[in-house]
C-alpha cells in the first residue's frame, strides 16, 4: 500500500510525499529522523538503535511505516505493536515527522497506513499513546476518530523535548491513550466499581462501546490471585497486572507494589479485568495504596480499568496541553477531582524528578 501527496492540505503545491511500509534497510533513516525530532531524549532507547530496529521488523514484532520524500529521504515514522500485557490491543507509537514537514498532514496519512495494518493483524482495538507537549501528534490522532480513554500522569521521564515546539515541560511527561474499537465492541458482564461507573460509561458511549449489563462486583473467592510486573526501566514506570482476583489480592497487590518501589519506579501503572467480580475490591485496596483513576482499554474480553500512582510526584495539570476535545477535558477534570481526594501528587516531588 502506497500513497502519494501532490498538494498539501492548505491546497499549496509541494513535493511528492509517498506512505509506505517500513523496510529492515530503512532503520538508519528512521534513527536519524528520531534524532531529529527528539534531539537523545526519546525514552524508547530502542529507536536509536539501527540493529535493534532492523531486528524487530524483520522479525514481526513492530510493524511500522515510513513517509517518503524526494531522493528516498525518511520524514516520517510511525510503529504499531501489541499493548503491553494485552496483545489483542494494537499499540500506535513513536509517530514523529521532520520539524520542516509538520502541519502538512503527515501524521495523519501515517496513522491511516497504521490502523490498516491493525486490522489486517486482528487487534480488536488500537489506541495511541500521545505526548501531551507534541500538539501535531494528538491533532493528527484525533482526525482519525481516536477519543480519549486514559490519561497517564507523569508516565515519562522528565526533559523530553520536541525541538520547535518545546524543549522540556518542566516536568515528568505525561501521556494520553486515544482509543479506536476496530472488532465489534459489545461485552457481557462487567463489574464496575459504582464510584467510577458514571466517569466509564461515558468514555464506553466515547468509544461506541455496548455493555449488555455491569454488577458491583464480589468479594474475591476461589483460589490464590494471579499477578504479573515488570519496571520498564526506560520510563521509569512500573506497570501491573491483576489477572485474576483472589483471596490474597490485598497481599499480592502490596508486595508488587514494594519490589517496584524497591527497583526504582517513579510511578506505577496498575491494570484490572473488569469482567472479573472481583476487580472492584481491588479498586479499593488499590485506592488505599495511593492509586487513582486513569481510564479504560477495550481489549478482547471486556474492559481494561487502568490506575496509577504519582508517589508524591507533583504534576500541574495546567502545563498539559489536551486541546479542546470534550472527552479529554472530561477525563483529566476527573483525574484531577480524584487527586485532589487523595492528596496523590499534590506535594513535591521527593526524589527530584
Amino acid at each position: 500500500m502506497i500513497a502519494t501527496l501532490g498538494e498539501s492540505e492548505s491546497g499549496a503545491a509541494e513535493e511528492e510525499i509517498r506512505i509506505r511500509p517500513m523496510q529492515p534497510e530503512d532503520a538508519g533513516s528512521v534513527t536519524g529522523l528520531m534524532r531529529e525530532v527528539y534531539g537523545e531524549t526519546c525514552p524508547r532507547r530502542s529507536v536509536y538503535d539501527p540493529v535493534l530496529l532492523r531486528k524487530r521488523v524483520m522479525c514481526g514484532e513492530l510493524r511500522s511505516a515510513i513517509a517518503e520524500g524526494p531522493g528516498g529521504t525518511v520524514v516520517g515514522y510511525g510503529s504499531l505493536s501489541g499493548y503491553y500485557g494485552y496483545p489483542e490491543i494494537g499499540l500506535l507509537g513513536s509517530l514523529a515527522v521532520s520539524p520542516a514537514r509538520r502541519g502538512r498532514g503527515i501524521g495523519g496519512r501515517l496513522t491511516r497506513h497504521l490502523v490498516s495494518f491493525g486490522r489486517q493483524a486482528g487487534y480488536v482495538a488500537l489506541t495511541a499513546g500521545t505526548f501531551t507537549s507534541h500538539p501535531y501528534a494528538r491533532q493528527a490522532i484525533e482526525r482519525e476518530g481516536f477519543t480519549s480513554t486514559a490519561i497517564l500522569l507523569g508516565s515519562q521521564p522528565q526533559g523530553i523535548s520536541f525541538p520547535g515546539i518545546v524543549e522540556t515541560s518542566g516536568q515528568r511527561e505525561s501521556v494520553v491513550f486515544y482509543t479506536r474499537i476496530l472488532a465489534p465492541g459489545e461485552y457481557g458482564y462487567q463489574y464496575i466499581p459504582d464510584r467510577h461507573r458514571p466517569v466509564i460509561c461515558a468514555l464506553c458511549r466515547d468509544l461506541g462501546v455496548h455493555i449488555s449489563a455491569t454488577e458491583t462486583g464480589y468479594y474475591p473467592v476461589g483460589g490464590p490471585s494471579a499477578i504479573e510486573y515488570m519496571f520498564n526501566q526506560e520510563s521509569g514506570a512500573g506497570l501491573i497486572w491483576i489477572r485474576k482476583a483472589g483471596y490474597d489480592y490485598h497481599e499480592v497487590l502490596a508486595m508488587a507494589v514494594r519490589m517496584l518501589r524497591s527497583a526504582g519506579a517513579k510511578v506505577l501503572r496498575l491494570h484490572l479485568n473488569l469482567n472479573d467480580p472481583g476487580s472492584p475490591s481491588v479498586v479499593t485496596a488499590a485506592e488505599a495504596l495511593g492509586f487513582v483513576f486513569a481510564g479504560i482499554l477495550p481489549a478482547k474480553d471486556g474492559l481494561v480499568l487502568l490506575m496509577q500512582d504519582l508517589q508524591g510526584i507533583a504534576i500541574d495539570p495546567e502545563k498539559l496541553c489536551i486541546g479542546e476535545n470534550p472527552a479529554g477535558r472530561r477525563l483529566l477534570d476527573y483525574i484531577g477531582s480524584q487527586i485532589e481526594k487523595t492528596g496523590c501528587g499534590a506535594g513535591e516531588d521527593p526524589q527530584g524528578v
